[in-house]
């Protein structure tokens, strides 16, 4: 009578699925959702393009086209898996970055006062460097590629300016033999009173994501992120833009 009952009680526990359900190893009876947090850091590289001019008090220094720079980055990341087994994650990327690149201008050739103050012609060329420290904001989604944890992100990135610094060096090319005032063949201008670079930028961010595990708890991290620019960097002209490269290493927290 006793096997009997038994019997049809476990009969009755699996028709309601609750026989499946280890309530020691698994009291919560399935894996549900998994959150993620973690800090990651690392650099970004810069190419720059789309020529610009230097203004300064409304006069017209010098033009710029093209130049790169390599800065750090710091980013808080956490991540939301609806379903840890399957395809789709959400992210929030929170980023602090140093950005920026150093410039050449073409040569520019102005008027001067040479050998016993006789008007002469110089040839001179600039060198500037940007840079500007920048909070940034990317929601992503990701989407897994493979059965480890390595996803494709894709989504946007606000960035925005909380201080820029720009230092202007000038060289003189020719004549030979003539000098600044100091005996220099260069004068160089730190922090120039120009404003160059937009307070905020948008770009679009799509790049790959991966996740190795350490314990349950605790995964190493990397990401490796293209952006692509929908927005200007430069404050007043729209044609200088800035294409970026993130990578970072890290670690994530499951919660």
């Amino acid at each position: 009578m006793k096997r009997t009952l038994s019997t049809l009680l476990l009969l009755v526990l699996g028709a309601t699925g609750l026989a499946a359900q280890d309530m020691i190893l698994n009291p919560s009876g399935g894996d549900g959702p998994l959150f993620r947090i973690g800090l990651l850091g690392g650099v970004i590289s810069q190419n720059h393009a789309g020529e610009f001019t230097l203004t300064e008090n409304g006069i017209r220094c010098c033009t710029f086209d093209g130049g790169s720079g390599l800065g750090p980055t710091v980013a808080i990341r956490g991540e939301y898996l609806p379903d840890p087994e399957g395809l789709l994650a959400i992210a929030l990327r929170l980023g602090l970055s140093s950005e920026g690149a150093e410039f050449r201008s073409d040569p520019e050739i102005l008027p001067i006062l040479g050998v016993g103050n006789g008007l002469s012609q110089g040839t001179f060329e600039n060198d500037l460097k940007v840079a500007t420290t920048t909070l940034e904001i990317a929601p992503l989604a990701m989407v897994r590629v493979v059965d480890l944890d390595l996803f494709l992100s894709l989504g946007p990135v606000i960035s925005r300016s909380i201080s820029t610094r720009s230092d202007l060096t000038e060289h003189l090319v020719e004549p030979q033999g003539l000098t600044y005032l100091d005996g220099t063949r260069e004068k160089s201008r730190e922090d120039i009173p120009a404003t160059l670079v937009a307070e905020t930028r948008v770009s679009l961010a799509a790049g790959i994501d991966l996740r190795l595990p350490v314990t349950d708890r605790i995964d190493l991290a990397s990401e490796v992120h293209y952006r692509h620019p929908l927005s200007g960097f430069g404050e007043v002209d729209n044609e200088w833009v800035a294409t970026g490269v993130v990578g970072t290493l890290g670690i994530m927290f499951s919660l």
